[in-house]
């Protein structure tokens, strides 16, 4: 399928939401990657590489501002809603070298959506379906070409045993909410869907990410909550996400 993805992609637009606005470090000045000047910027800065590293001690307050998220916004708590919801972490951008490795998108599934979800009444599935097989640059990198999703699409696989163990019965109203630490402009998540549509042609994907990239500086936003979508454009192989 690797060869024909681009021109017949098993999707090419799905809804995605995300919490909390991202601004690239380039944007912000020494003093605020620095934690030297309180903006919104250095803040969401600040509490991105501390996703990124997984750590135990901003759990309770991700869940709170999720909660909010989806008390406020009903909108993005409609993503998780389905006949069954299943969890699939987004891959990282390089081969877990072992178990214990920092992989921040099944972190929030654990920590953070797990939770916040069940108090919806809904209690999700996880399935760690998608594997990185090789590694791609991340998208802090720039190197836009070796992140198109026809190359991040075969740079993944589907893990066999997950597949048997999570869907070995599926039933008409099936979602699977592909889940990542942030959206830049969605490539990763589509090829990500490519892959769980080519196994489950009849379940519906959708995304969620904490985090979504942003160009316009906002010193005094971080906290937004969104639903949009990404969608796919054969030409360009290229994704982009709205908003």
């Amino acid at each position: 399928m690797s060869t024909s993805v681009t021109s017949q992609p098993p999707i090419t637009q799905l809804s995605f939401g995300s919490v909390f606005r991202y601004y690239p470090a380039r944007m912000l000045s020494e003093d605020e990657k620095r934690g030297r000047k309180p903006t919104a910027p250095a803040h969401s800065y600040q509490l991105m590489q501390k996703v990124k590293s997984c750590e135990a001690s901003i759990v309770e307050f991700l869940s709170s501002r999720v909660e909010q998220a989806f008390v406020g916004y009903p909108a993005l708590s409609s993503l998780f809603t389905g006949k069954r919801i299943v969890l699939v972490p987004v891959p990282r951008s390089s081969p877990m070298k072992s178990p214990s490795s920092s992989w921040p998108a099944l972190w929030i599934c654990k920590e953070i959506l797990e939770h916040v979800i069940s108090k919806m009444h809904v209690t999700p599935r996880l399935a760690v379906l998608l594997k990185r097989t090789s590694p791609v640059p991340p998208a802090r990198t720039g190197k836009t070409d070796e992140r198109r999703p026809s190359k991040q699409f075969v740079t993944m696989a589907v893990d066999k045993s997950q597949l048997e163990r999570h869907f070995h019965k599926i039933k008409a109203g099936d979602v699977v909410v592909l889940v990542d630490d942030i959206v830049t402009s969605g490539s990763t998540i589509m090829a990500s869907a490519w892959h769980v549509k080519s196994c489950l042609p009849s379940v519906e994907v959708r995304a969620f990410t904490l985090f979504r990239t942003q160009q316009d500086y906002d010193p005094c936003k971080y906290f937004e909550p969104v639903v949009g979508t990404i969608g796919y454009d054969a030409s360009a192989d290229w994704c982009s996400r709205d908003p």
